[in-house]
C-alpha cells in the first residue's frame, strides 16, 4: 500500500490550485470586439447597428468604446458613438453602460458562448428602451 507523502501532497494542492485559477480565468469574459445590434421600441421607432470594443477582466471593471450607425423608419441616419463601462456579474450577466451625447443607456443582458442578449433603457425622461444583441466577431 502506497502512503501519501509530502511531495504527493503539495503537487495535489498545487494541481488543484492551478485548475481553479484556470477555470476562473476561463470562457466567461467579455473582452474584445462584439458586433452590436439595438433596437428603440418606445417613445419612438429606431435602430443601431455597430461595433463595441471592450476590454478588461471577466469579474472586474469592464471598459470600451461603441461606434455604429442609428436609423430611424424613415430612412434618416446619423453616425452615433459612445463610451461603455460595466461589469459581468455572476460571469454570465453584462451590466454595461453605454454613454452617447445624448445621454445613457444602461444594457443588461446574458452572455452565452459567444453572443450577449438582453434589453437596454435610459434612465431619463422620455425613457426609451428596447432589445439589443452582441455577437463576438
Amino acid at each position: 500500500m502506497m502512503r501519501p507523502t509530502m511531495l504527493t501532497a503539495s503537487l495535489l494542492v498545487t494541481l488543484g490550485c492551478a485548475a481553479s485559477d484556470s477555470v476562473d480565468a476561463g470562457p466567461n469574459t467579455v473582452a474584445g470586439v462584439w458586433q452590436y445590434q439595438a433596437t428603440q421600441r418606445t417613445p419612438s421607432l429606431a435602430a443601431i447597428d455597430g461595433q463595441i470594443e471592450l476590454s478588461g477582466a471577466s469579474a472586474g471593471a469592464i471598459t470600451g468604446a461603441m461606434q455604429g450607425v442609428e436609423r430611424d423608419p424613415g430612412g434618416a441616419s446619423q453616425t452615433v458613438a459612445a463610451l461603455a463601462a460595466g461589469r459581468l456579474v455572476g460571469g454570465t450577466t453584462l451590466d454595461l453602460t453605454l454613454e452617447f451625447a445624448s445621454g445613457s443607456r444602461r444594457h443588461v443582458g446574458t452572455l452565452r458562448h459567444d453572443s450577449i442578449v438582453g434589453s437596454w433603457t435610459t434612465s431619463i425622461p422620455p425613457i426609451a428602451s428596447g432589445p439589443f444583441t452582441m455577437v463576438r466577431r
